[in-house]
């Protein structure tokens, strides 16, 4: 069946903006101490409309706190929802590689709050290929290690007017990087290495780190 679309499409209206990721989406708010979560125009907004709808107990004008894709936002900083800190608090221990990918899912959203994360969680990454499922004592020190570090941190939000400073390090096993302004971290990168950066001498791995994080 072959469908000629031209009618269709000079009645579309073209989205010609790309949408933000939510590193990016967060990192334009420094400075900002009131939130909302939509924005809301009496001008010239005519709800309904067009079908269009939204439930106003669902929104939030004027807060100085806000919950914001599974962050939450004020003049302070970026930290974890707390629904989601119970929910990965309360996480069974995995029995199979399906629950291990399940807790990894939820962690890696919030990996850039965690100071080598990508080390940390390596044993339970290894136990999703496919040499199959054996759980260890490295792998529940790697799963309460991830629970515990997405408890406390708060993010600064990043000023672009000022000095932005990187912390790299590399181990035999991977390297890491904090993002921090005056002392305050506002972002963390990690990533293992492969089995040929492995094999690398300490010096070219320690050349792999600003190249990376760049």
């Amino acid at each position: 069946m072959c469908v000629d679309y031209k009618a269709l499409n000079k009645i579309i209206v073209a989205d010609k903006h790309p949408i933000p990721n939510i590193d990016a989406l967060l990192d334009e708010l420094y400075g900002a101490t009131v939130f909302l979560n939509w924005i809301y125009d009496l001008d010239i907004t005519r709800f309904g409309e067009h079908s269009f709808f939204v439930k106003l107990s669902k929104c939030c004008f004027g807060h100085i706190i806000v919950n914001f894709l599974g962050h939450v936002v004020s003049s302070e900083g970026v930290q974890v929802e707390g629904e989601k800190i119970a929910a990965v608090q309360s996480w069974p221990i995995p029995g199979n590689v399906k629950q291990v990918r399940g807790f990894l899912g939820i962690t890696e959203y919030y990996r850039w709050f965690v100071r080598n994360y990508g080390l940390i969680a390596r044993p339970l990454t290894n136990l999703t290929k496919k040499d199959g499922f054996l759980w260890s004592k490295e792998a529940f020190c790697a799963f309460q290690a991830l629970k515990l570090a997405l408890t406390t941190p708060v993010l600064r939000l990043p000023d672009f007017a000022k000095e932005f400073i990187v912390e790299c390090d590399a181990s035999s096993d991977g390297m890491g990087a904090i993002l921090s302004q005056d002392e305050h971290p506002i972002a963390c990168f990690s990533k293992g290495f492969s089995p040929s950066n492995k094999s690398k001498s300490n010096y070219d791995r320690e050349l792999l780190r600003p190249y990376t994080v760049d």
